[in-house]
């Protein structure tokens, strides 16, 4: 038998741009970039998330577009063939 002696409080949170700090309309972040790392690197098992606008997110992904392998784009294109339009 379970007897809840006290309730499970709803979470109240606000979302707010990492980059600029301005609050998400709707407080919904558009873009949510998630950072996990092997374990063996420097930053053992750690974990983060960026949440981002829309331009923003763009432009962080247009950074990274620079920087990948002709493969790695092919393999990606659902993603980055559609940031410049």
């Amino acid at each position: 038998m379970k007897v809840v002696l006290k309730p499970a409080n709803k979470e109240d949170a606000l979302f707010y741009s990492d980059f600029k700090g301005k609050v998400f309309e709707h407080n919904i972040p558009p873009f949510v970039i998630q950072i996990c790392c092997n374990y063996g690197s420097s930053f053992d098992g750690e974990y983060s998330e960026l949440h981002l606008t829309e331009e923003e997110g763009k432009e962080l992904l247009g950074m990274i577009k620079g920087k990948l392998t002709k493969e790695s784009l092919e393999k990606n294109k659902h993603i980055f063939d559609r940031i410049d339009g």
